[in-house]
């Protein structure tokens, strides 16, 4: 029976490490995710402002190019109906949206000025999260083995 109580106690302790582990891992993908977005909005800008090529052959030259998995660009037709992955925080996918449902309706310039703008968000919101994923590398784990301990110590 103890025995029974231990083994249940150490998969309680694993579990909260998994969970843990879970929780930095998502921090982890939504820091990618914010950098290729934010170098993906870096190279649109340049298309536009240097080479002056239509959205459409951007896009291809996005995918061909490589490097923007996370954000799932050949699911969508064009840029403008480009969704943000969920990973995102809702905020940050409610803010940084806006530029996809805007762009090509400016002209070059104005483009180019709202994409840098876009761009700077996108750049605060990483350090952001650069910041809680420096903290969560040390907390999540342990909170999580933690509660699992705790658990276990109630359950024994």
């Amino acid at each position: 029976m103890l025995s029974m109580k231990l083994i249940g106690g150490c998969l309680l302790i694993i579990t909260g490490y998994g969970v843990g582990f879970r929780r930095v891992r998502l921090q982890e993908m939504r820091l990618e995710t914010l950098n290729q977005l934010e170098r993906m909005l870096a190279r649109i800008r340049d298309e536009i402002q240097y080479r002056g090529i239509p959205l459409e052959e951007i896009r291809q030259l996005l995918l061909t190019l490589g490097g923007f998995e996370a954000l799932h660009l050949d699911e969508y037709p064009a840029l403008k109906d480009l969704k943000l992955p969920l990973v995102l925080a809702k905020n940050q996918r409610d803010v940084l949206e806006q530029v996809f449902q805007t762009l090509g309706q400016r002209t070059s310039q104005e483009s180019t000025v709202q994409l840098d703008y876009y761009r700077q968000l996108c750049l605060e919101f990483a350090e952001e999260e650069r910041k809680q994923l420096v903290s969560a590398k040390h907390l999540y784990r342990q909170i999580g083995v933690c509660a699992g301990l705790a658990v276990a110590l109630l359950l024994l």
